[in-house]
């Protein structure tokens, strides 16, 4: 696994009968990365997320800083976490969701030795990458065409949330996507005077797509019942 702007989101993740733990997986080292914001829980209240676990492809034994997380197997579980990767084209429309959070649930449910805890790491949905670029370059040009490139970048993907949630579920999360676009869009007001994007911009805003994803898949396995988070 690679240390990227694909890992900036929090991974959905899939655990049946309530065995998913944030923070556990069995036979790795987790480094810690990025600084804290705020994210949605289920019931609309907001929570403050830690520093996002991101996979430093280390030895249990290996000698690392202190800044480090040992993941634990979830209580109740007997076979160690499974981590699968989605890519931007196996995300692109909501029926690619569904197959995918599908394909997690049955993964979870095991091959006959018991469940096993399944955690997705998710890329920004198919040309979601493209558009939020094209909210930076805008921004270096006119502070509208951003604004109209960012508006078509949330909506898009709030309108894919809808067609996999219902109301009582996406609305909350669209409201927080929408929240993120405020934010990106205070964020790229200040390039025409920079002349110049900064790489950690780029990144910021990109990976807001990843995060917007792993989002839009916990909703979807919301609607089918399991126990999840992101």
């Amino acid at each position: 696994m690679q240390i990227g702007s694909q890992l900036l989101a929090l991974a959905a993740a899939v655990s049946p009968a309530g065995a998913f733990s944030p923070f556990g997986l069995s036979a790795r080292k987790f480094a810690t990365a990025r600084t804290p914001y705020t994210r949605l829980a289920a019931d609309g209240a907001t929570v403050e997320v830690p520093p996002l676990p991101v996979a430093a492809s280390v030895d249990r034994d290996s000698d690392v800083d202190s800044n480090v997380v040992d993941f634990v197997r979830p209580a109740g579980s007997t076979n160690a976490w499974e981590v699968h990767k989605f890519g931007g084209a196996s995300l692109a429309t909501a029926e690619l969701y569904r197959t995918v959070g599908d394909l997690l649930i049955r993964e979870a449910g095991g091959r006959g030795n018991g469940t096993i805890p399944t955690m997705a790491v998710v890329s920004a949905r198919g040309g979601m990458t493209d558009l939020l670029v094209k909210v930076v370059d805008s921004a270096l040009v006119d502070s509208e065409l951003a604004s109209v490139a960012l508006t078509e970048a949330v909506e898009s993907q709030i309108a894919l949330l809808g067609e996999l949630a219902p109301p009582e579920i996406a609305e909350l999360i669209g409201e927080a996507f929408r929240r993120d676009a405020a934010d990106i869009l205070s964020v790229v007001n200040s390039l025409r005077m920079l002349k110049t994007v900064p790489a950690v911009t780029m990144e910021v805003v990109t990976g807001f797509g990843e995060i917007w994803s792993a989002q839009t898949l916990h909703a979807y396995l919301r609607t089918r019942g399991v126990s999840c988070d992101w």
